[in-house]
């Protein structure tokens, strides 16, 4: 889902005893071409916990490179 799971429904939905959260899709291209598109579209905090973050994309190297930008905020890439 696209632009659909941000920070403010994945805190509401754990309030409610939810185990897992994913984030909103995002497009590997994006996130690994365009400077501070990561920045502009991201956003997390300590207790969003455990976070997975969905990428979809069909450029094998874009998919890579973007599952490393955000490996660091997660854990786990989609």
């Amino acid at each position: 889902m696209v632009e659909q799971c941000d920070l403010a429904f994945r805190m509401l939905v754990r309030d409610y005893y939810c185990d897992l959260c994913f984030t909103q899709m995002f497009h590997s291209d994006l996130l690994s071409t365009r400077k501070g598109y990561f920045k502009d579209h991201f956003t997390t905090c300590s207790k969003d916990t455990p976070l997975v973050v969905q990428l979809c994309g069909n450029n094998p190297e874009n998919i890579v490179s973007a599952a490393k930008i955000v490996a660091p905020f997660c854990q786990n890439v989609d």
